[in-house]
């Protein structure tokens, strides 16, 4: 029977140890396991898919300890801090010599309240447990428990090893390519790994060479540019809810592409477009709903070019 994660390449080619894990920081948690001194970590980033949630997940495979695993956005009450991640935290370990894990992802969703009581779990047990909590926005995580962290940003990932992964699930996948379709793939959705995964799965899926797939990719964005330097938002809004364009990747390709176009709408509206596609990031980060903000900062760059 196939496994469900060998039809997800995200889960497929999740790294399995923190050698595979494409970060600047890999030596640094490596003496840390080594030594099995774990302190607590904070990962941060404010792009998706740059390793947080991998980085994290590699730890606990290495180490192999037992684990309390929590999205904490979707569960952040502080009921959950006084039950699960309390009790758990007292508990000891079923493998001598090795703390227990519990893991918070998205932690800075957490209501404050629930900070400070986790702040004061991760004061108390630390002897007996170790805690790896990301964040997207760590303006949203309390100093007193980014203080009791070694926090690591994670939102440079190096391109080279990321063009290495891709080259291997090509060749494992009998994807064709190139090496200039890779650089365009990695350049176009770079630093966010899991997108340029999933668009792998896409090619796949749609029997493409990676160089067709690209091209496709990058038509579609040339497209949509166009029909904003035309005010065309009725049929851009029908692109971004027929899910036709990632909107994340679209504004971060739209900030590098719109430079081309200061002679023809001046060189003061170019700085105002760049501004609202700014403004995005900062709500995407947020965790807001992506197609309405930018939807939303869509009409404010119309007005800007009808202006």
């Amino acid at each position: 029977m196939i496994d469900l994660k060998d039809l997800i390449f995200v889960e497929k080619y999740r790294p399995k140890n923190i050698d595979s894990v494409i970060s600047i920081h890999t030596n640094k948690i490596k003496k840390y396991i080594q030594t099995k001194a774990i302190p607590h970590f904070l990962f941060t980033s404010k792009s998706p898919g740059t390793g947080k949630t991998s980085t994290a997940l590699a730890i606990i495979k290495e180490l192999d300890c037992d684990k309390l695993i929590i999205n904490s956005s979707s569960d952040r009450k502080i009921e959950m801090i006084r039950e699960k991640v309390n009790m758990f935290s007292q508990l000891q370990s079923s493998k001598p010599g090795i703390k227990r894990c519990i893991f918070l992802d998205e932690v800075d969703g957490m209501l404050k309240n629930s900070q400070n009581a986790l702040r004061n779990i991760m004061e108390t047990h630390s002897t007996n447990c170790f805690f790896i909590l990301t964040a997207n926005n760590i303006e949203k995580v309390i100093e007193p428990i980014q203080s009791r962290c070694v926090a690591l940003e994670l939102s440079s990932p190096p391109k080279d090893l990321i063009i290495v992964r891709v080259v291997n699930i090509c060749n494992s996948e009998g994807i064709k390519y190139d090496s200039n379709s890779i650089k365009k793939l990695v350049d176009r959705l770079y630093p966010d790994i899991r997108s340029i995964v999933q668009f792998i799965q896409t090619t796949k899926i749609e029997n493409k060479s990676l160089e067709d797939a690209t091209n496709d990719y990058i038509d579609k964005y040339e497209k949509c540019l166009k029909l904003i330097l035309n005010k065309k938002f009725i049929e851009i809004k029908e692109m971004v809810f027929t899910g036709e364009i990632d909107v994340r990747s679209f504004n971060g390709w739209l900030f590098k592409n719109i430079f081309k176009y200061s002679k023809k709408i001046g060189l003061r509206e170019v700085k105002d477009i760049i501004q609202v596609l700014a403004d995005n990031e900062l709500a995407f980060a947020y965790g807001a709903s992506e197609q309405i903000i930018f939807l939303a900062g869509l009409l404010k760059v119309i007005s800007i070019i009808r202006g």
